[in-house]
């Protein structure tokens, strides 16, 4: 049996031998702490919720092959990295709700290493913690994390570019360059918005300087964005069709966005500030948003007031690239076509607003008061959070799902209008129920819809004589016909023609409080049909 000398020294070389293995666990110890509990707080959202609709799209993308993707993206208005990454990680994780909505955890982990190991290289560790922590408790942050769609993938892509140049502004090196260059080729390839984030970090290392190497790594940043320039042409083309029927696709972008975004976008990264409509978190009294305000604003003062001294050369950088980040698309939206939505475009945003509160709150002389900020921070968002996380949905496609697989049968076919397919096509497909689209080429642009271009372009009387002479081809034996409906205008003359068909026999209209689409609040029907034939 070993002294307590030797028991001591025994220990001691293993503690030594895992820090080597592990060193964060010796020295970042709260790292490992703050991924913990983000996992724990994001788990009710990963969980619990029926896939919505644009969620339904990711699921449906990624089932089919990289060229199937790449091709379908034509009717969307983003890149396909996401989506070619999904399909790959179905195929070891699965894809149900909670194996796809991991590899968003995923990639919102990685940030929050990326927020820590910001704050630490470029501040102390007291900020990278208190950056890190914000970051995993905001509502944007938490809301994303939950969702099988690209913004975390792009806040990790954006941490990871930013700390890119910090490294090569310190050290150019080969290596360096060549990271960046494939992170920020793989943002591009993510979201259209990481051609802003490219000129943020440009902007941030204007504002760092002359170096040790003078302007140098500002000059080869330049070059590299060229590169990723030449990296990006494969996907022009789609990006050109893309931009020829935004009309038809995303023309709704255009009534969610106003000269007063940008303002919306402020008050959404302070706790208990309005957040974007889809997420539906509570509305509190206007002095209450006053004092969110002034508890978030009031540290950045003094440490905004720093910038100028020799040490406030990283605030310098943080703080020109939020606002270039920030000012790009809203300019773009504002001088030639809306594409600034607020809690999307600006998500990459979010992780440094996190570390511009860090190190602003550390740097405040009295500790005491820098600890009781955060505390209150943090709580006002994890509050936020778990509402967001707990809540009882009003509204979920789940109840039409679970009708429809305990009435319904394999060969039955289900005809969705609008917005509803997404949700249809991955919980029924798979159990062999005929996928259709009212109108028919909803079934390629999934997650949009334009009611005015359809009725200025569209003949939707014949449109719903077509689609219902598809749904009949469609069916055999004694199979059904199941209409997802909804009260929208476009959908009337889907309802007549049915109304007007012989051999089809409606049944009763199926509703529930609780059936409708999930975070756009739209409440659904059912409306059933039999063949004439089987009507009994």
């Amino acid at each position: 049996m070993p002294s307590p000398g030797e028991s001591g020294n025994i220990n001691n070389a293993g503690r030594h031998s895992l820090s080597k293995l592990f060193p964060f666990l010796q020295n970042d110890w709260p790292l490992p702490l703050l991924l913990a509990a983000q996992v724990i707080l994001n788990l009710p959202g990963i969980l619990i919720p029926p896939l919505w609709v644009d969620e339904a799209y990711s699921a449906i993308l990624a089932r089919r092959t990289p060229g199937e993707i790449w091709r379908s993206m034509v009717y969307d208005a983003g890149p396909p990295l996401y989506y070619l990454l999904l399909h790959g990680w179905r195929f070891v994780f699965g894809e149900s709700e909670a194996a796809l909505r991991g590899m968003s955890l995923l990639f919102a982990l990685l940030t929050t290493i990326g927020v820590y190991f910001f704050g630490k290289l470029c501040f102390d560790k007291k900020t990278a913690s208190f950056a890190s922590l914000l970051w995993i408790c905001a509502p944007l942050c938490v809301f994303n994390a939950g969702q099988a769609r690209n913004y975390t993938l792009l806040s990790a892509l954006s941490v990871g570019l930013a700390l890119g140049a910090v490294f090569y502004w310190r050290k150019p090196r080969k290596w360096t360059w060549a990271a960046s260059l494939a992170l920020l080729t793989a943002a591009v390839y993510t979201h259209n918005a990481a051609w802003f984030m490219a000129l943020a970090i440009l902007a941030g290392l204007w504002a760092l300087g002359r170096g040790d190497y003078g302007y140098a790594p500002l000059c080869n940043w330049g070059t590299m964005l060229g590169g990723a320039l030449l990296l990006y042409l494969p996907w022009t083309p789609t990006l050109l069709a893309q931009m020829r029927i935004t009309e038809r696709t995303i023309g709704w972008v255009e009534k969610a966005w106003s000269p007063w975004s940008i303002g919306w976008t402020m008050n959404a990264l302070i706790p208990g500030g309005a957040m974007p409509p889809y997420i539906d978190l509570p509305v509190f009294p206007a002095y209450l948003y006053g004092i969110a305000i002034l508890l978030w604003t009031a540290p950045l003062v003094p440490a905004l007031l720093g910038m100028m001294q020799p040490q406030g050369k990283m605030l310098r950088f943080l703080t020109a690239f939020f606002l270039v980040g920030l000012a790009g698309p809203y300019l773009y939206s504002l001088i030639w076509k809306p594409i600034y939505l607020v809690g999307r475009t600006d998500f990459f945003l979010t992780p440094f607003w996190c570390l511009l509160a860090g190190a602003a709150v550390s740097q405040l002389q009295r500790k005491w008061l820098g600890n009781l900020l955060i505390a209150i921070l943090a709580a006002q968002s994890l509050g936020l959070s778990l509402y967001m996380e707990l809540r009882d949905q009003e509204r979920s496609e789940l109840d039409i799902v679970r009708y429809l697989e305990q009435r319904g049968k394999p060969g039955d076919a289900v005809l969705c209008t609008g917005l509803t397919r997404p949700p249809m096509e991955y919980y029924l497909k798979p159990k062999g129920f005929r996928i259709l689209s009212y109108p028919r080429d909803m079934a390629q642009h999934l997650a949009h819809l334009n009611e005015e271009w359809y009725a200025k372009n569209v003949d939707l009387d014949a449109e719903a004589q077509e689609c219902i002479e598809e749904a009949k081809s469609v069916l055999t034996g004694q199979g059904q016909l199941w209409v997802i409906g909804s009260e929208r205008r476009i959908n009337e003359p889907l309802f007549e023609q049915l109304q007007r068909e012989k051999t089809l026999r409606g049944l009763n209209r199926v509703q529930t409080p609780k059936m409708g689409l999930r975070k756009i609040g739209e409440p659904l029907f059912i409306l059933p049909y039999l063949q004439a034939n089987d009507a009994g």
